[in-house]
């Protein structure tokens, strides 16, 4: 799904499964994605979501259920995470500049090629840092 959600208020909503990653087999007008800016995705089920390359700076995630969701290269700078489920999710390559994981649970979280991790507030108080992957 390509889709302008920027300012939508998806609170609760089931998007499991849901597949809003940019298709780059696809792009002759260049790259289209889902944009989600200032979404409220708070408590949102976004389980195995796709979002690879979803435009989601200042985007409300907190209490969200981002297991094994894909953000492969998302811009997420400023998004809130906290206390979200990020066991096993895949965030390699996104922009995460001052982005909240507070009381998130890492387990298992990639965060493999992101440059900006000095940036990131809330990693000390986030639940099983340990085992998240930093390359």
């Amino acid at each position: 799904i390509i889709a302008m959600l920027d300012n939508a208020d998806l609170r609760n909503a089931d998007l499991s499964n849901a597949n809003w990653g940019a298709d780059m087999k696809n792009q002759p007008m260049g790259l289209m994605r889902v944009t989600l800016k200032k979404a409220d995705l708070s408590g949102a089920n976004l389980t195995g979501a796709n979002l690879s390359r979803a435009l989601m700076p200042f985007a409300n995630l907190s209490g969200a259920n981002l297991r094994n969701a894909v953000l492969f290269s998302a811009e997420l700078g400023e998004a809130n995470f906290e206390g979200a489920d990020l066991t096993g999710a895949d965030l390699s390559e996104s922009k995460l500049k001052d982005a909240n994981f507070a009381g998130a649970d890492l387990s298992g979280t990639r965060f493999i090629g992101i440059k900006d991790k000095a940036t990131l507030r809330g990693l000390q108080a986030s639940k099983n840092l340990n085992t998240a992957i930093f390359e």
